[in-house]
């Protein structure tokens, strides 16, 4: 009798894994055929070397995606795509994580010839990786940001936003609802950037320092006399923005900027807050403008 169990069991727990493979198989051909349909549509030429889906953390990876176009071609070496499990088929997931590695873009192209030769770096190719993902807790809006580059070092930015939740953006997306109108409203509660630096800052000051028949040292005297020139009557300007701003001259390691308003404020907000000649004070009160070095 526990024989009879034990194979009834086994051959239970074989049928499941068997459909599971099964359904996985079948949802990654028909994603594939998906995709390849929507990438012949496109005006540019687009291929991949794999494309895999596993059911269980529905992730989408995508291998050795190569986009051309005049002679341009971008290329990564992976992509992943993580949604979770309730996703929807057109319906806007309520998190999304999208990780590139290996993510080459070529020197030659205009904008990023015309970058590397004003930073002063060589080479034929930008090579990065990037992580991005977003995810809503109600009317918040949580977004992350990390990219890291040998030639234009690491940087993460993390923010939240409130009033605003999956539905509305959907609605937006749909064009049932107003985009300017809902965009105005949303509200920025916090927002953090953090940059270290690889050599960046330094190949800049070499480039600069050259141009101008001066040594680098003398360079970052300059830069660090114009702050001190501009913010020389306000102590409050002086420790938030300007002696972190000068620290990370002198030694431009990692430097953090954090906005933490005691309100959120919107986007309407920002934009008065900014036009115009925008007052350095203000602006440090009402964002919560903190500038400084880290390790």
């Amino acid at each position: 009798m526990k024989l009879r169990w034990f194979l009834t069991l086994i051959l239970f727990v074989a049928a499941v894994v068997s459909s599971y493979f099964a359904i996985e198989s079948y949802a990654e051909a028909k994603l594939r055929e998906k995709f390849d349909r929507k990438i012949t549509s496109l005006p540019v030429n687009v291929s991949y070397s794999d494309l895999k889906y596993q059911l269980l953390e529905n992730r989408i990876t995508i291998k050795n995606l190569k986009v051309s176009e005049l002679g341009y071609t971008i290329s990564t070496e992976k992509i992943t795509v993580d949604l979770p499990i309730t996703a929807r088929k057109k319906e806007l997931p309520e998190s999304l994580q999208l990780k590139m590695e290996g993510f080459s873009i070529p020197t030659n192209l205009p904008f990023i010839k015309n970058f590397f030769k004003i930073i002063g770096l060589n080479g034929e190719k930008l090579m990065l990786n990037l992580n991005t993902e977003y995810s809503f807790d109600g009317n918040v809006l949580l977004t992350h940001l990390a990219t890291s580059s040998p030639a234009l070092g690491d940087l993460v930015i993390s923010s939240y936003f409130t009033n605003i939740t999956k539905e509305k953006l959907q609605m937006v997306l749909n064009g049932t609802a107003d985009e300017k109108d809902t965009l105005k409203r949303v509200a920025l509660a916090y927002l953090n950037i953090r940059y270290r630096d690889r050599g960046l800052l330094q190949n800049f000051f070499n480039q600069e320092a050259k141009q101008e028949g001066i040594s680098v040292e003398e360079l970052k005297k300059r830069f660090i006399q114009t702050i001190e020139k501009n913010i020389r009557s306000n102590q409050e300007i002086r420790e938030k923005i300007a002696y972190p701003l000068i620290s990370f001259i002198k030694n431009p390691s990692c430097l953090e900027i954090t906005l933490k308003p005691v309100q959120p404020i919107s986007i309407g907000e920002v934009k008065h807050i900014l036009k115009n000649d925008p007052d350095i004070s203000q602006i440090i009160k009402t964002t919560g403008l903190i500038l400084k070095t880290c390790d």
